[in-house]
């Protein structure tokens, strides 16, 4: 009778042990699988259309090639929040 209840309180101890490490991948895994949400969500945004702004760096260069050429500077024109704004 001792030898059943040191098994079965070692067998409790063990399974509580796994259920934890199982709690703590899940955790994990839904954290993961939210930032991935997330990022795809980011990526479907960008696709979508939209005012999408030029890098500072092709401005520049779109700049400087003016400058150099003689050619005048661009005006760029972005949606702000519905509005258009020149830059």
């Amino acid at each position: 009778m001792i030898f059943e209840k040191l098994n079965s309180d070692s067998t409790l101890k063990d399974f509580l042990e796994e259920a934890e490490k199982e709690k703590k991948e899940l955790e994990e895994s839904y954290k993961e699988s939210k930032r991935q949400t997330k990022e795809r969500k980011l990526k479907e945004k960008n696709k979508k259309g939209g005012a999408q702004l030029e890098s500072k760096l092709i401005e520049q260069q779109a700049d400087k090639w003016c400058k150099d050429n003689g050619y005048p500077l661009q005006k760029r024109k972005y949606v702000y929040r519905g509005k258009w704004r020149l830059t």
